[in-house]
């Protein structure tokens, strides 16, 4: 299942447009679509033998979306297969939120940002348009970033081609090209002297290790928050010679 596309709601909160994973098993044919949000029922209960199921699955999921104020549809074509698509609409978190977590930092602590005076391009690779959404929406608490995409590692690849970013944040598991592979190539074939920055959800130490060898310099486990951020922007002006990051109190 993937978020393929998002729309703001005038500021009141977020639509997020989900599809489901392709469907191989035999495509439901239209006229019974409508069959399976309704209790007990599959599009071909000759199946049931086959594939099991009480026919319950989609009028839960129906029901469920609904109250949220969602939606859930089917779209199929016979032989090729069936896509189910539903929307969702969610809340946006508050600027007054973030401020709490500025306050949990301690007040002795310096809150490293981007010079005012500077501005800095950043590439975010992460196929997750959640994620993405988020990612940037942080990194503006910390000062003028201007912020590419890239779905995959293919994509970063290009965008490296053609444009400078001295810092990169990259997503393990993308489809097409991950980011373990896709950072090997850009140290080797690209030789890229920035800032790698390893994206993910597993915060094993076998994964922090891999990210190191691939070329990353640090690595961040998901999802992130403002506190993850603040450590990461330390650790590029003490580590990394990033004298663009400068204590709060010097900005």
């Amino acid at each position: 299942m993937t978020v393929k596309e998002f729309s703001l709601l005038q500021g009141k909160g977020i639509l997020l447009y989900f599809e489901t994973f392709f469907d191989l098993s035999p495509c439901i044919v239209e006229e019974n679509i409508n069959k399976l949000f309704t209790s007990f029922n599959q599009a071909d209960n000759s199946i049931s033998k086959k594939y099991g199921g009480t026919g319950l699955g989609l009028e839960i999921c129906k029901n469920i979306i609904e109250k949220i104020n969602g939606k859930i549809w089917i779209e199929g074509e016979v032989g090729v297969g069936t896509n189910i698509f539903f929307t969702l609409k969610l809340p946006m978190v508050t600027a007054k939120l973030k401020e709490t977590k500025r306050e949990e930092v301690s007040k002795n602590e310096d809150i490293f940002v981007l010079d005012p005076s500077h501005s800095m391009n950043i590439l975010v690779v992460e196929d997750n348009v959640v994620n993405q959404l988020l990612l940037k929406k942080m990194l503006s608490r910390f000062g003028q970033f201007k912020v590419d995409v890239a779905e995959n590692g293919v994509q970063a690849i290009e965008c490296i081609k053609k444009k400078s970013y001295p810092l990169v944040f990259m997503d393990f598991q993308m489809p097409t090209l991950d980011g373990v592979s896709a950072t090997k190539i850009i140290r080797a074939e690209l030789n890229y002297q920035g800032s790698i920055v390893g994206l993910s959800a597993n915060a094993f130490k076998e994964d922090y290790e891999n990210a190191i060898k691939a070329g990353m310099d640090f690595y961040l486990s998901e999802p992130i928050n403002f506190d993850k951020l603040q450590g990461l922007f330390k650790k590029l002006s003490e580590e990394k010679n990033f004298p663009q990051f400068i204590p709060s109190q010097s900005a």
